[in-house]
């Protein structure tokens, strides 16, 4: 018998205010000061989407830089202070990102690859990652609840982390909206809505997920493995098809281009990986734009994760488990599969991808705290959103101030107190609920001026 799912619930004005205006707000963060952090030099693989796109339009033929061997001898580019060794046909990835962003810069004017810049480039990332917020919160909403579902994308928008990677361009971004997408359209599919035109959206993007980038491919994986866990065959069949004709029409491409060629970059792309630990660097390394990069509320966000299977395992639903959890475990089984760990743990960016699933994680974690407060988990969000919050914003100049240990004690004890009371005086419940409420509003607060002071503080490294 088919699992049946509640239909979503009814949309409220405040509700669309509320999503609103926090979509506006992650807007405005990522679009202040976007091309001066991160820095044009701090990661060239944004160049190289655009290139690669832009020359494939042009000539046919995809420019880009690469150090692989299977290459043979380059040619140099001198541009921006920096030298970029040239390849074609660049062969490293599929080239759907590519088009769009080399297609972009083309529509503003760019026809040379030296006349490319992060103020071309940048602008049609951020609006992805708007996009996946918007689309997080629409999952969210149906399989975790308005309200946690509306902290997760507060906490999304405003965090300084996100706020950095999801200026990237990176294949990462794209691939952010086709997982919300794909979930999207396999819910509504297990709760029998959309029919035909859904399974055809849900094609469309598994299809894209491996023309994006090769893990890619587990868009399709985790597609179809819900839908076989409801019993939905054919459904699952062509979700899975979809993603293994993506790599397929990758290979043909490859075939056209240069065929021989196509086979020895992945030949050596394959021999590159190393090791077990990328998914563990993948969950837990303080990867950034090649430089550290601490994000306490990716991290809160894995442990809400594990308390949404904690949960769905004692008797819990298991909607949030499966389709929230379980792809972001998925994804990151996936880096082990496939990534090489000598890069996982320095590339943020790979996170792109399932930064809003995360965050829903994060969410989860904090509503529970407002509903049932307790003195562990609010020491977890101190800890862990604390330090991403704070850690540079109440500097100035760029240089962090450091509290002394008697203001951070007393800040701790007026946080704490009600809550870790509450056992002995059950009448400090609502105290405590308002000093949660308190604590992420000033959390949040941080958040926003760390976002808007990011160009300071990679100079000391978040």
């Amino acid at each position: 018998m088919r699992r049946r799912i509640a239909p979503a619930p009814h949309w409220t004005r405040l509700e669309l205010g509320l999503m609103g205006a926090i979509s506006a707000l992650a807007l405005a963060l990522r679009l202040y000061r976007f091309d001066q952090a991160p820095a044009l030099t701090d990661n060239a693989d944004e160049l190289d989407w655009a290139w690669s796109g832009m020359t494939l339009i042009r000539r046919g033929v995809p420019y880009g830089w690469s150090y692989l061997r299977a290459y043979g001898a380059p040619q140099i580019l001198r541009d921006h202070h920096t030298s970029y060794p040239i390849v074609h046909p660049y062969l490293d990835h599929p080239p759907l990102f590519s088009l769009f962003t080399g297609a972009w810069a083309l529509l503003l004017g760019a026809r040379q690859m030296t006349q490319v810049t992060l103020g071309m480039i940048r602008p049609p990332v951020i609006v992805l990652s708007v996009l996946a917020l918007i689309l997080v919160y629409v999952l969210g909403r149906r399989v975790l609840g308005r309200s946690p579902a509306m902290l997760a994308i507060l906490l999304l928008a405003t965090s300084p982390g996100a706020v950095l990677l999801q200026r990237e361009v990176e294949s990462e971004s794209l691939l952010a909206v086709l997982v919300l997408a794909a979930l999207i359209c396999v819910l509504r599919l297990e709760a029998g809505e959309g029919g035909w035109p859904t399974l055809l959206a849900l094609v469309g993007v598994c299809l894209a997920g491996s023309l994006t980038k090769v893990p890619g491919i587990s868009i399709a994986g985790v597609a179809a493995v819900l839908l076989l866990q409801s019993r939905r065959w054919w459904p699952a069949l062509a979700a899975a098809g979809a993603g293994v004709a993506g790599l397929g029409v990758f290979a043909l491409y490859g075939a056209v281009l240069d065929w021989r060629l196509f086979l020895a970059v992945w030949t050596e792309q394959a021999a590159r990986r190393s090791g077990v630990f990328a998914a563990f660097q993948f969950i837990a390394a303080p990867a950034g734009v090649n430089r550290p990069l601490h994000d306490g509320w990716w991290l809160l966000g894995w442990l809400g994760l594990a308390g949404i299977a904690f949960a769905s395992g004692r008797g819990g639903t298991r909607l949030t488990e499966r389709y929230v959890v379980w792809p972001a475990v998925a994804y990151a089984l996936t880096m082990l599969l496939m990534a090489d760990q000598r890069v996982v743990g320095q590339y943020g960016w790979y996170r792109i991808a399932v930064y809003p699933l995360v965050y829903l994680g994060a969410g989860s974690l904090v509503w529970r705290l407002f509903r049932a407060p307790s003195g562990a988990l609010l020491g977890l969000l101190l800890a862990l959103g604390g330090a991403a919050a704070s850690s540079g914003w109440l500097g100035s100049g760029g240089e962090p101030w450091t509290p002394p240990p008697e203001l951070l004690f007393g800040l701790l004890v007026a946080a704490l107190l009600p809550t870790l009371l509450i056992p002995t005086w059950p009448r400090l419940r609502s105290l405590a609920q308002a000093c949660v409420a308190f604590t992420v509003l000033v959390l949040v607060l941080g958040n926003v001026v760390e976002a808007l002071r990011l160009p300071e503080l990679l100079a000391h490294s978040l």
